[in-house]
């Protein structure tokens, strides 16, 4: 069968979320298909080396004026280009979100119809988000061409279930303008999903919350999964104890409990606090002004290495080489299954959740048992006086992973789950004639 596969970065870049389009296309390869991926050219500066072969790829240009407006729309667009950064832009980029096709700043350089010819006719359609244009194309070529049409939700586009929204990734503006942006973007989303086959998404809320928006479809949850077996937990010959955290911070991410937790146990332990570092790796703070107060809190305490953005092979160097990993809860929210999560679970180390709610990461640490579960400061602060006195003793400290639940998190486990049930649905929409 010919599948096409839409996405944004492609081949992956060194950062982790994007590397689930590219299992999906390996697997659809490796499974025999004619694999053929559009993407946005970019090029990655460090990036990750993978194998494509076996796979067609178009990349493509991306424009703040794409192809295919009409005059009013070309003249908005012009407006909203030439205005970027005055006091006046606010109120036209909100028109031009109301007005201008999805992801108008940043869109591919071409028309549906014009994709839809250059890649040929297909069998299967399969859409990634974000970013949403990603489905708008989808519907049009799947539409042209009769193919089934899947989307796949990595997070959810708009929300109808407010558990599972994180301001840093839904958050569309102020009352006025976000109620008008979250309009047209719930249009929107209704309006490019209405020919879909199936729907599959990275957790049973993203799941739901994308059935309240669009109605019901075929579904499945796909967990996003590591790709190796997890490495075993060494010792490391490091001076100091290194907690690691990498990834982006968030305001809804419960700090409050790490900070109270960390400054009680380097109070009550002081015998401990000159071996203990905690290393914060490319927290990607200055997207959100809520977190200001945590860049003070990173660069005035002398017991945090705060590091920038660093590659993905630097990243899991630095999380398999550490004593213990850092994961922060989300107060409130609920069917979060971050992607770092899974990567700390293939790095090694033991994770300690910081959380005072319950849901997947905490039931997942419960099952596999790779880590530990904290919800107060007091907690948090006893479990590091517990891991540190093993380590200074050179013992291993403790950590017991069921290798059999975790194997059920790989790649490999999801995948085939996932490629099962997009030629079923294919099957059964073609009459089970394929």
């Amino acid at each position: 069968m010919r599948v096409l596969l839409l996405t944004t970065r492609f081949p992956p870049s060194n950062s982790t979320g994007t590397r689930r389009p590219y299992l999906m296309a390996r697997k659809l390869r490796d499974e025999g298909h004619q694999v053929t991926v559009v993407h946005d050219a970019f090029v990655e500066q460090a990036p990750w080396i993978t194998d494509l072969d076996g796979m067609t790829l178009f990349p493509m240009s991306l424009s703040d004026r794409p192809p295919g407006l009409s005059l009013p729309m070309r003249l908005i667009a012009a407006l909203d280009h030439s205005l970027n950064g005055s006091r006046i832009h606010g109120p036209m980029r909100v028109l031009a979100d109301l007005l201008l096709p999805l992801d108008h700043g940043r869109r591919w350089n071409i028309t549906p119809d014009e994709l839809a010819d250059k890649v040929g006719k297909q069998d299967i359609v399969i859409a990634t988000g974000p970013s949403w244009s990603t489905y708008e194309f989808g519907h049009h070529i799947s539409r042209k061409w009769n193919a089934s049409f899947f989307l796949d939700y990595r997070d959810p586009w708009t929300i109808a279930i407010p558990e599972v929204g994180l301001y840093m990734i839904t958050h569309l503006g102020g009352p006025i303008s976000g109620t008008l942006r979250r309009w047209r973007m719930r249009k929107a989303e209704k309006s490019f999903s209405s020919n879909a086959t199936g729907i599959t998404a990275a957790t049973p809320l993203v799941l739901r919350n994308a059935q309240v928006v669009i109605g019901d479809r075929p579904a499945l949850v796909v967990l996003n999964g590591f790709e190796t077996p997890p490495h075993v937990a060494q010792q490391t010959n490091d001076t100091l104890f290194n907690m690691v955290y990498t990834g982006s911070m968030y305001r809804e991410q419960e700090w409050d409990i790490v900070r109270s937790g960390l400054e009680l146990f380097l109070q009550q332990r002081p015998d401990l606090a000159p071996h203990f570092r905690l290393t914060i790796a490319g927290p990607h703070i200055d997207a959100d002004k809520a977190l200001v107060h945590l860049g003070r809190w990173m660069n005035s305490t002398p017991w945090i290495t705060p590091l920038k953005r660093i590659d993905r092979s630097s990243s899991i160097r630095l999380q398999v080489n550490s004593n213990l990993l850092l994961h922060v809860g989300f107060k409130g929210k609920k069917g979060l299954f971050p992607i770092k999560f899974i990567e700390y679970l293939s790095a090694g180390p033991p994770i300690v959740q910081v959380s005072t709610g319950h849901d997947m990461v905490e039931d997942t640490l419960e099952r596999t048992g790779a880590g530990s579960v904290v919800s107060t400061p007091e907690s948090l602060a006893a479990l590091l006086a517990e891991h540190m006195e093993a380590w200074l003793a050179g013992h291993p400290i403790r950590y017991s992973p069921d290798p059999k639940a975790m194997d059920g998190l790989s790649w490999k486990h999801q995948a085939q789950h996932w490629y099962q049930f997009i030629v079923e649905q294919h099957r059964h929409r073609m009459g089970g004639d394929v």
